[in-house]
């Protein structure tokens, strides 16, 4: 994850007009990098009104407008529905 919008403060903390840019690339059991658009990804952003984002790329780097008006701490979750691989990433916004 990286910031599209907004500014990094620190190690996984942003400002509130803070964005991500959420980047994924999927991997089978030898952890060899999945190519095509096999794949069924989706990255959620819990706690937030952003719906969940749905792509059968297996690797991309996907900007997002996500609304962070409050301070708090938030995750963003790439969960591979195929191999069952989930990642997530935690951060404050200050």
């Amino acid at each position: 994850m990286t910031e599209y919008n907004g500014r990094k403060l620190g190690p996984n903390l942003y400002n509130t007009s803070f964005s991500p840019r959420v980047q994924w690339s999927a991997r089978d059991r030898s952890n060899a990098e999945v190519k095509g658009e096999n794949c069924q990804i989706e990255v959620a952003f819990p706690n937030t009104s952003r719906a969940t984002y749905k792509s059968a790329a297996c690797k991309d780097a996907v900007p997002f407008r996500v609304s962070y008006g409050k301070p708090g701490v938030y995750s963003i979750i790439v969960t591979d529905r195929v191999s069952g691989a989930r990642a997530t990433q935690t951060f404050t916004i200050e």
